[in-house]
């Protein structure tokens, strides 16, 4: 049995802002990442929490940037509608980015007006430009996946919309949202609680909280209908991508994640040798092989607006082979799902594989997914009444969440073509 992770402390200061600090015994670095709860979902300009990020990127007169102009970044996260700011370096420059940190909730940055132009003016057109990341694939379809969202492909690239953003938009945007007590700050490092709470509270406990805003609602139908996206290059990669809806995974739905990484780890077990006994998965991989070399790659994502499993497969764009038929197999391999029961060894092998990686992370990696799920409101580690009901999880639960949501009025389809 895995050993439960002990060293995660939670805590929230006066003014609202939470901490979530890992001791790393063996770290020689230290990492501590900010998450605001504002992002994509923001109403009047989408792509304002782009700017804001780049905007605090370049905002001289910080504690930070003269020192290290290396060893920090902003974002803004599409799918947890957050702002991050991750700072890392040695141990001993931690007081200097809680410094960092108390100058950003206190002082609204400088316009960025050249990483505007650079960004956003300069680049070329998105028709434009290769469509072979990952990431700009599943961009395309949110927005059928998740009707009713605010997110958009075209988020992170609107000129038109950023070329207007104006200094006073910055401003009001961060008087608005950057407050602690609207704000998730991850650390870790190899320092002793006592010591974190003593300078979190130096730092950053006597800033006023503020009256935040209304956040956005996200409203999403849960099973709103098939949906298709036919979407042009250019791209070397055609590419199928099924997107099935489902709810926002929470500590509450601690079973149905379970079943559905169960259900990840089947097909992505497509991309290597098959146990003996599941010779129906078998036929499958050899069908599916005769289209493409490429992986079938599937996974979960989740996000304030709900989450979804993904299936996405290329192909070689001289194949010949269209991605109807490559649709038409993996529709086919789901259908074999529903009609057959996962080993238990499968399922216990994904189980302990998800409670492996929930506490192996350290450093950026961890931090960031510890945050991302204080925005959904998922705790930072897995208690031993959660790994015990993770670990119950049977053949039969797994196929019941087949059944209920891979389905046909919870897909979203994206062919990629070239």
């Amino acid at each position: 049995m895995i050993e439960q992770d002990k060293t995660v402390h939670t805590f929230t200061l006066n003014n609202g802002l939470k901490i979530i600090f890992r001791h790393h015994p063996t770290s020689r670095s230290m990492t501590a990442v900010m998450h605001y709860k504002v992002g994509s979902s923001y109403p009047e300009k989408r792509e304002l929490a782009s700017v804001v990020a780049m905007a605090l990127y370049d905002n001289k007169g910080n504690p930070w940037n003269d020192e290290h102009p290396d060893n920090w970044v902003h974002v803004t996260d599409l799918l947890h509608d957050r702002l991050q700011c991750t700072l890392s370096g040695h141990p001993d420059k931690f007081e200097r980015a809680l410094q960092y940190y108390a100058h950003e909730l206190t002082t609204a940055p400088l316009f960025p007006h050249e990483m505007i132009q650079e960004v956003y003016v300069k680049q070329p057109p998105r028709a434009e430009r290769p469509i072979n990341n990952y990431h700009q694939h599943y961009r395309y379809i949110w927005d059928i996946t998740f009707p009713g969202s605010n997110y958009s492909a075209d988020h992170l690239h609107n000129p038109c919309a950023a070329t207007t953003i104006t200094e006073e938009d910055i401003q009001d945007f961060h008087q608005r949202w950057i407050a602690p007590n609207n704000a998730v700050l991850c650390i870790d490092a190899d320092m002793s609680i006592e010591n974190v709470k003593a300078l979190v509270n130096n730092y950053l406990g006597d800033i006023p909280a503020r009256a935040l805003p209304r956040r956005p609602v996200i409203g999403v139908a849960s099973a709103p209908g098939e949906r298709r996206l036919i979407k042009h290059g250019p791209t070397d990669f055609p590419t199928v991508q099924m997107n099935f809806n489902l709810p926002i995974l929470t500590d509450d739905t601690l079973k149905l994640s379970s079943a559905l990484s169960a259900i990840v780890t089947l097909i992505n077990s497509l991309n290597r040798d098959i146990p003996q006994e599941l010779t129906w998965l078998t036929e499958h991989q050899n069908q599916i092989r005769q289209l493409t070399s490429y992986p079938v790659h599937a996974s979960l994502m989740n996000s304030r607006a709900g989450a979804a499993l993904i299936i996405k497969v290329a192909v070689e764009k001289q194949s010949g082979h269209s991605l109807n038929t490559l649709e038409d197999n993996i529709w086919a391999l789901i259908e074999s799902l529903k009609t057959h029961l996962l080993p238990s060894s499968m399922i216990e092998d994904s189980v302990n594989s998800t409670l492996m990686e929930s506490q192996t992370p350290y450093g950026t990696t961890w931090a960031t997914q510890a945050g991302a799920n204080a925005i959904l409101d998922r705790a930072a580690t897995i208690s031993e009444d959660d790994r015990q009901l993770m670990q119950s999880l049977t053949p039969e639960e797994v196929h019941e969440a087949a059944m209920t949501y891979l389905v046909r009025n919870r897909v979203s389809v994206l062919h990629l073509l070239s």
